[in-house]
C-alpha cells in the first residue's frame, strides 16, 4: 500500500514539475486568505509558500524559484483534505525539503512522520 502511495505521489511531483510555473494554481479568494511564509538561506535554493484552499492549508515548494511541488491535500493520507493550520503545513514542507537537500526525490512523506509531527487531524 506504501508503494501505492509511493507511485502516486511522484506522479503527482511529475505533473507538478511540467505545470507551468507563471500560471496561479488559487483562485484570487483563497489567496487573499493565504499566508506567505518564505524559508530560504544564502546557500540554500529551496523556499516554500503556504497557501490556504477553503478552511484547509497547503504549501508550495521552490527550487531557484522555481514551483517543484504544490501540495494542498495532506501527502500519505487518503482523500484530497488539507492541514487544518498553517503550522502543521509548514512543519511538513520543511520535511520535505530536508529530503530534497539530502537527495531524496520524491520526498515521500510517510504516515509515521505526519504523525511524529503532529500534523495529522
Amino acid at each position: 500500500m506504501l508503494l501505492k502511495y509511493s507511485l502516486l505521489f511522484a506522479l503527482f511531483i511529475l505533473l507538478t514539475a511540467c505545470h507551468s510555473t507563471g500560471q496561479k494554481t488559487e483562485d484570487s479568494s483563497s489567496a487573499a486568505k493565504g499566508s506567505t511564509t518564505m524559508s530560504n538561506t544564502e546557500n540554500d535554493s529551496y523556499s516554500f509558500k503556504t497557501f490556504m484552499v477553503g478552511q484547509y492549508w497547503g504549501y508550495d515548494i521552490y527550487k531557484d524559484n522555481q514551483l517543484l511541488i504544490h501540495q494542498s491535500n495532506i501527502p500519505a493520507m487518503e482523500g484530497s483534505q488539507g492541514f487544518s493550520s498553517e503550522e502543521k503545513a509548514i512543519s511538513v514542507a520543511h520535511l520535505a525539503m530536508k529530503k530534497l537537500r539530502n537527495g531524496i526525490m520524491p520526498p515521500t512523506i510517510r504516515r509515521e512522520e505526519l504523525d511524529s509531527l503532529k500534523a495529522m487531524e
